[in-house]
């Protein structure tokens, strides 16, 4: 026979917001729970300025991209004189091209396909002034929130910023790596068929900072980032896929993201210091980067601290170190 002595009572005004409590019925207790404890992101920072003018700049994009594609459609179909007009050039200058054209007016398919292809390709043109117009607010907006995340290879002032946009205003919301990694989808997931053991990532988060992680990869693999094409090798070794490394990747990527945004501080750059030296020793900068073998470019980003690369950086340091040697030993003997 069930007790019918009365459950203590609880004092649910001195619990703590987010608690509520509940009775089991079947075994007379209390159970407190914990509802609603995620912390929301704000949006009274940069964080939220740069991601009102990415959502913009999307926006902008897909109807830049709509735009052309309309234009190729368009030509397809067009009477062969306007067809043959035109089928020698592709890209930008088809653009260039067709906005410059002056077509007659007239209620036949060839003066009406003229005339909308001219002003679809003013279209195309004036949007892409448009995003030109709007990426440099993200870029200084970025270089103001977090200049560390800026320095880093594989990063740029779309990146950048929707990576800050994912994490919010209030950074501190998101406590470790895994968090981070959960939110932008790129937690792994157990998928093992039972043979073999493998792991996928996530098919939640935020998409978008799911693909900025991608470029990140696809960038430092195609420039040649030397620790990205080493983890290549060494995973290729133990039978992985491309597409599975990447994956990996992708993961190792997101840690060193979450480190620079909880920490935007950035360490005393060496590069103008050796710019100083470069210019002391009177070298020009494409001379150093073709004994160096790296891009001009490269050298450049070093050189103005928009880029980390401590392992150019390091080369560079032996390099001039040898280079002043050399030049020394020749003065101490005509000395």
């Amino acid at each position: 026979m069930r007790s019918t002595t009365p459950l203590p009572s609880v004092d649910t005004d001195s619990l703590p917001p987010g608690i509520y409590v509940g009775v089991d019925t079947h075994r007379d207790t209390h159970h407190v729970a914990a509802v609603g404890l995620a912390t929301p992101k704000q949006r009274d920072g940069l964080a939220e300025s740069i991601r009102m003018l990415l959502a913009e700049r999307t926006s902008a994009a897909k109807a830049r991209t709509a735009a052309i594609n309309q234009i190729h459609a368009q030509l397809v179909t067009a009477p062969e004189a306007v067809r043959a007009d035109f089928r020698r050039y592709e890209g930008a200058r088809l653009l260039e091209v067709v906005a410059r054209t002056r077509p007659g007016r007239g209620v036949t398919p060839d003066h009406v396909c003229r005339l909308c292809l001219k002003r679809l390709a003013h279209r195309a043109q004036e949007l892409a002034r448009e995003i030109e117009d709007i990426d440099t607010d993200p870029k200084h907006l970025t270089r103001i929130s977090n200049p560390a995340l800026m320095s880093v290879h594989g990063i740029g002032p779309v990146v950048a910023g929707t990576l800050l946009a994912t994490l919010g205003d209030n950074p501190d919301r998101v406590g470790t790596k895994a968090q981070f990694a959960a939110l932008c989808g790129v937690a792994p997931i157990p998928a093992s068929s039972g043979v073999r053991p493998r792991h996928r990532l996530s098919r939640g988060g935020d998409r978008q900072a799911n693909a900025s992680l991608h470029r990140i990869v696809l960038s430092r693999r195609r420039h040649k980032d030397p620790r990205t094409m080493a983890y290549f090798d060494k995973r290729r070794a133990e039978g992985l896929s491309d597409r599975d490394i990447v994956r990996c990747l992708k993961r190792h990527v997101t840690n060193e993201i979450f480190t620079l945004l909880t920490h935007p501080e950035i360490s005393t750059q060496q590069g103008p210091l050796l710019r100083q030296r470069r210019q002391a020793l009177q070298l020009a900068m494409t001379e150093v980067a073709i004994q160096l073998g790296v891009p001009h470019q490269r050298l450049r980003r070093l050189e103005m601290g928009e880029r980390s690369d401590s392992e150019l950086q390091n080369a560079y340091q032996i390099w001039l170190d040898n280079h002043t040697q050399r030049t020394a030993k020749p003065a101490q003997k005509a000395a």
